[in-house]
């Protein structure tokens, strides 16, 4: 059994992946969602500086937006299979706000039982993480 687990920007590439490969056993999706474009020009915090990172590099609007498509979980979000997918969100993260994962919750045909939203940020989530790796551990293990 092989599980795949990425948060935060990770957690965008993991659900990418997940809607391109059905080879994992479970899916975890943490602090992530949907419209990548959206949650970098409008996230605040470490959404901003790869924001700045990225127009930077000699790059405008319009051809960061283009790159970001290319890997956009929510072009790929209706493949996923749903029941062996789980996202945790934070009600109050303002780096990836509260829409962007109910799109991908959405987009994905997620159950409200596989779309769990913490009581927290995009940074005092981490008080949550010994709740959520047992779940997955016993998720993984079922």
């Amino acid at each position: 059994r092989i599980s795949l687990q990425g948060t935060s920007l990770g957690g965008f590439v993991t659900a990418t992946t997940a809607g391109m490969d059905h080879a994992y056993h479970r899916v975890f999706i943490l602090l992530a969602g949907g419209d990548l474009y959206g949650v970098l020009s409008q996230g605040k915090r470490d959404a901003a500086k790869v924001r700045e990172a990225l127009l930077g590099e000699d790059q405008n609007e319009q051809q960061m937006r283009e790159m970001l498509n290319r890997i956009e979980p929510l072009r790929l979000a209706h493949r996923m299979d749903s029941e062996h997918v789980w996202l945790y969100s934070g009600r109050f993260d303002d780096v990836v706000p509260p829409k962007n994962s109910d799109l991908l919750a959405e987009a994905a045909n997620l159950s409200p039982e596989h779309h769990v939203k913490l009581l927290a940020n995009h940074y005092t989530g981490v008080i949550f993480l010994p709740m959520v790796t047992e779940q997955m551990s016993r998720l993984m293990r079922d």
